[in-house]
């Protein structure tokens, strides 16, 4: 069962981050169900579309992932286009980094970063990463590992997921 602060803190992400990102994601024709989105840091659906783009394909879908009205950069890196977004409203942010090898491969991993502003979330504990981890587990399953990073930067908390693959396993 989640924790009342776990809940809260899932309430602010998906208020303040799934619904730009749903919006963007149906316009760019990916269908979501609107049931996931509510109930998930990050869905599966989303995580597959991403680790599905090679680079090139990530290049032009980037600037188009979030909705009208948030401040869009797109920041060049030798691994990939990290696209980052912030809602000059709330001040709530996200970004989303793949991380490529090549130009011809999909991304070894993706790097989804949520930004809030200093005091909006409850206090960051053990606890609750290692409950944050573990829902971003379960609702990824089996084909993604998940690590959770937790900072304070400038005047914004930062909760960074990082995403890899799980390798495929071999049939006999």
């Amino acid at each position: 069962m989640r924790s009342s602060k776990f809940s809260k803190l899932v309430k602010a992400i998906l208020k303040n981050l799934t619904y730009p990102v749903v919006l963007a994601l149906v316009f760019l024709g990916i269908g979501i169900e609107l049931q996931a989105a509510q109930e998930t840091i990050i869905s599966k659906k989303d995580a597959d579309f991403v680790f599905g783009l090679i680079r090139s394909e990530w290049e032009k879908n980037a600037p188009k992932f979030f909705a009208p009205g948030w401040e869009v950069r797109l920041s060049k890196h030798e691994t990939g286009t990290m696209v980052a977004a912030f809602n000059p409203a709330n001040g709530y942010g996200m970004s989303v980094q793949p991380m490529y090898r090549n130009d011809r491969d999909k991304p070894e991993m993706v790097i989804v970063g949520n930004y809030f502003p200093m005091g909006a979330l409850p206090p960051m504990t053990d606890d609750l990463k290692r409950s944050m981890e573990s829902e971003a587990k379960k609702d990824l399953g089996p084909t993604y590992s998940v690590r959770l990073t937790y900072a304070k930067m400038e005047k914004l908390d930062v909760i960074e997921l990082l995403l890899t693959r799980n390798p495929t396993p071999k049939t006999k």
